[in-house]
């Protein structure tokens, strides 16, 4: 499995927290500049997203609205249009609040890993 890492702040610490939890996950911190030409047509991403309480796993992206995503990152909005032009097959963020502690991220997102990872099984 490989997730992307967008515009996350802390994001250093989060992913070597995250990547001893889970060594046999890539972990690719991405630009939305960047190509997305090796990735799986199944997107895993995670992002900052206004408007969360929780680290919340977001199935659906396309009824989020772009504004909830922060400025800097657009990976929302990128994923979006790579779903309508059908350049990926779907795309699911794990959406983290901004400010949000480190230490409930970490914890919050690996236990949505772990679910994820059964669901390859």
């Amino acid at each position: 499995m490989e997730i992307l890492v967008f515009g996350l702040s802390a994001e250093d610490s989060i992913l070597s927290q995250l990547r001893n939890w889970y060594p046999e996950v890539g972990f690719r911190k991405f630009d939305v500049s960047d190509e997305l030409g090796d990735a799986d047509r199944r997107i895993i991403a995670i992002d900052t997203v206004q408007g969360l309480s929780q680290v919340t796993l977001l199935d659906d992206i396309s009824s989020v609205s772009p504004g909830r995503a922060l400025e800097g990152s657009g990976a929302l909005i990128t994923l979006r249009i790579l779903l309508r032009i059908g350049s990926i097959d779907s795309a699911r963020v794990i959406g983290i609040p901004p400010g949000y502690p480190v230490d409930k991220s970490v914890t919050e997102i690996a236990a949505i890993i772990g679910e994820l990872s059964k669901e390859g099984d």
